[in-house]
Parts: structure tokens; C-alpha cells; sequence
């Protein structure tokens, strides 16, 4: 038996229950960087799950700024990373910063993506 059911507005102002979620807890995601220049560079991170995947990175570059230093840009669409360990991304060149889940892209942006306990996110330097 329900005691209390909250409720949010939903499509065309109808109220839908907002059911509570249970704490994913801490999680292990192995974040890799990958670029033609030299040797893939994995780091593991443990970090609380439902977070997303630009907190991830943030943290790896804490803890290893010399592999996944990374800058980025706030477009309309969200951040966009055009470097990592002093690699930028060049329109010229026409080569970016894909991430990856194994060998997927991810379906949204880093400010989005919830990488799931023992996935293997790649952030691969490549040409569109």
C-alpha cells in the first residue's frame, strides 16, 4: 500500500507520479583516452553512479592531469570538448573527441551520458 504518491506536471499539464529511485551507490567506470599519437591511457574511476560523464572526466583530471586534461566550450547544445591532454579538436583538420561506450558512440552528450558500473567509456580523437 501507497501512503503518499508526489506528482509532477507532465504532457499537457497532466500529473504523473514521480516514483522515487533507489541510490545507484558508488560505481567503476574504466575512462580511456585514445588519439594515433601514442598508447591508450586507461584510468578507473570510482565515482557515484547516476552522475554523468563530464563529472567522470573532471575527476580523471584531478587525478591524472598530465592524460585527460581537457578543455571545453558551452554551445546551445551543451559542452563540447575540443581538447584533452593538449590534443584540440581543429575544424580544419576536421578531427574531434568521440566518446564511446566499448566500441559505441554514446547516444548523448558528455553533460548527459550515465555511464553504468564496469563500463569502458573511451574518449577516441578521430575525423569526420
Amino acid at each position: 500500500m501507497v501512503d503518499q504518491v508526489t506528482c509532477s506536471k507532465g504532457v499537457n499539464n497532466r500529473l504523473v507520479p514521480v516514483l522515487p529511485t533507489a541510490d545507484p551507490g558508488e560505481i567503476t567506470v574504466d575512462y580511456t583516452k585514445r588519439h594515433a599519437a601514442g598508447l591508450p591511457v586507461l584510468h578507473p574511476l570510482n565515482y557515484s553512479g547516476g552522475t554523468t560523464l563530464l563529472p567522470a572526466m573532471r575527476r580523471a583530471q584531478e587525478k591524472q592531469p598530465e592524460y585527460f586534461k581537457f578543455t571545453e566550450i558551452i554551445t546551445s547544445w551543451g559542452p563540447f570538448i575540443t581538447s584533452i591532454a593538449g590534443i584540440e579538436a581543429s575544424n580544419t583538420a576536421r578531427t574531434y573527441w568521440q566518446f564511446l561506450n566499448g566500441t559505441l558512440p554514446i547516444p548523448v552528450g558528455v553533460a548527459e551520458y550515465q555511464p553504468s558500473d564496469g563500463e569502458h567509456v573511451v574518449a577516441k580523437f578521430t575525423m569526420y
